[in-house]
């Protein structure tokens, strides 16, 4: 039978790029789209792609490929089971970064959380963090693969009838909202400023806004409708970004938006906004003299200075040509499968989904530092050692599960330490575990305030929090009116009551999680 390679994609834009990995690889490569919802734009690319609304269809077709591509690998039960499936198989995982999101976003977002035995990293800064993150993995940087050659591509994808032609226009590319990506600092007040500064910059262009795929479009609609923001209009979903940027005056983005790597020119007047840090992006072109700031967020133009948009690119894209010839070559090559084989970290995630119990057996019968450490837990709390576990645990997936397994075992044990959850909280309870597992994270928050402990959640993580809960809050009534119970629990001095109240919220919050899974 003729092995073949399934790429896996899960969102319209992994989609538009797993189409241009089938294109570029000679061998026999299939698509899959997995998403429970399909929007306009997504459905104009799935006529020669199969559609699932889950993980689960794809064990049973593991046998026909030989290798399996992912760009994102956010952790579910559904997804688990699947690698693990493929695992079993002995097939090979690979994975290839669809953002440089690591050093855009300083480390809080990374959606390779999963262990794979190769990675296509984005840039040499972005291997530099992955290295270090999934060291089990193969790691390469052999540039961006989807520069001049994907444009062409999606380009010819999407039918000229389909495009709208838009002349003299601005075009401001939005990232993710706050009620979307709660790491993200781009709230409605922040865009409604933006809009502001690019209006009266701009008075003579009209301002099309490109809003991200993810977001409910009608609710930035109507808060621009209801603060009477002028002079602007929104692109339609099956309006290809690449098709919109051809004919702008202006573009407009964030230091935060892969957007601003896949168009920028050096003929090109390009205005990039930055909120909060400075980024890899930022700090390249933060010698410019054009920058403005106001309200807080700093505007960098970059029409002046096309010199330095050709040297942002040579180093953090390198060569288009060279970046698929590298790639064909290794992906081609028979590499040996199952290179990933931690059986520590595998029964880690299945005692997190509840699928087994093994996790306690193994390190029961491992003799390393760390399983020794790992058995106090589960024993004796008073010689467990959290800071000799945090400088061992040297893989994300192993790391973050282990985090899930201590964040269940905390919540659950009302006579934990006080000393061990003031040190979790500050070495393990991070923005990446709140960003990727709210739940979880929320339930703890709940645990430490119950406990008096509230106080030591760092800030970054808990300004997190709180952006969570509101974002939770909009999406659900029943998480709204816990919240607003929980405020008045929380100030109850009656300990037995308050202590209730905080058991009930928890068990609610729990079934809420165990019904969304």
């Amino acid at each position: 039978m003729d092995k073949k390679i399934l790429v896996i994609c899960q969102s319209h834009h992994q989609l538009e790029k797993g189409l241009y990995i089938q294109k570029v690889i000679p061998s026999t490569v299939d698509v899959v789209f997995i998403n429970q919802k399909l929007n306009l734009s997504s459905k104009v690319l799935l006529e020669n792609v199969n559609s699932y609304k889950s993980f689960e269809p794809l064990s049973s077709k593991i046998d026909e490929y030989d290798k399996f591509i992912f760009f994102s690998m956010v952790p579910s039960q559904q997804l688990f089971a699947l690698i693990q499936n493929i695992r079993r198989a002995k097939k090979i995982i690979i994975a290839i970064q669809e953002t440089h999101q690591l050093s855009m976003h300083l480390g809080v977002v990374n959606n390779l959380i999963f262990s794979v035995d190769i990675i296509f990293a984005a840039s040499d800064l972005e291997k530099k963090t992955l290295d270090q993150l999934q060291p089990n993995a193969k790691i390469y940087s052999i540039g961006w693969l989807f520069q001049n050659g994907y444009k062409e591509f999606i380009s010819a994808l999407y039918q000229p009838s389909n495009l709208k032609e838009i002349t003299n226009h601005a075009l401001i590319i939005f990232s993710a909202p706050t009620n979307i990506t709660a790491s993200s600092k781009e709230s409605f007040r922040v865009r409604k400023n933006i809009l502001h500064f690019l209006n009266k910059k701009y008075q003579n262009l009209k301002l099309i806004i490109k809003l991200h795929p993810l977001e409910n479009k009608s609710l930035f609609k109507e808060y621009a409708r209801i603060n009477c923001i002028e002079n602007i209009s929104f692109a339609e979903e099956n309006q290809s970004l690449f098709s919109l940027s051809k004919n702008a005056s202006v573009i407009v983005t964030s230091n935060e938006t892969q957007a601003f790597i896949d168009l920028i020119e050096d003929d090109r007047e390009f205005i990039l906004y930055e909120l909060g840090k400075e980024n890899f992006i930022s700090h390249y072109f933060r010698s410019c003299l054009d920058i403005t700031e106001i309200n807080g967020v700093k505007f960098y133009s970059l029409l002046k200075h096309s010199n330095n948009i050709a040297g942002f690119k040579d180093l953090y894209c390198k060569s288009d040509g060279e970046a698929i010839n590298y790639f064909l070559e290794i992906i081609q090559q028979q590499t040996k499968a199952g290179i990933h084989n931690d059986k520590m970290e595998i029964a880690a995630w299945n005692y997190v989904y509840g699928l087994s119990s093994d996790f306690k057996k193994i390190i029961n019968c491992e003799s390393s530092a760390l399983a020794s450490n790992l058995k106090k837990i589960f024993d004796s709390q008073e010689t467990f050692d959290l800071r000799k576990l945090d400088k061992a645990l040297n893989s994300l997936p192993k790391r973050t599960a282990i985090t899930l397994i201590l964040l269940k075992l905390f919540v659950d044990n009302d006579k934990i330490q006080t000393s061990l959850l003031k040190d979790f909280t500050e070495l393990m309870f991070n923005p990446h575990i709140i960003q990727y597992f709210a739940i979880d994270s929320i339930r703890f928050e709940f645990y430490l305030r119950n406990k008096g402990l509230a106080q030591c959640i760092p800030f970054e993580s808990n300004s997190l929090l709180d952006v969570t809960k509101a974002s939770f809050s909009k999406k659900s009534i029943i998480m709204n009116t816990l919240f607003i119970i929980e405020k008045s629990v929380k100030d109850l001095r009656s300990g037995p009551i308050r202590r209730f109240a905080y058991y009930l919220i928890d068990r609610t919050i729990s079934s809420i999680k165990t019904h969304t899974n």
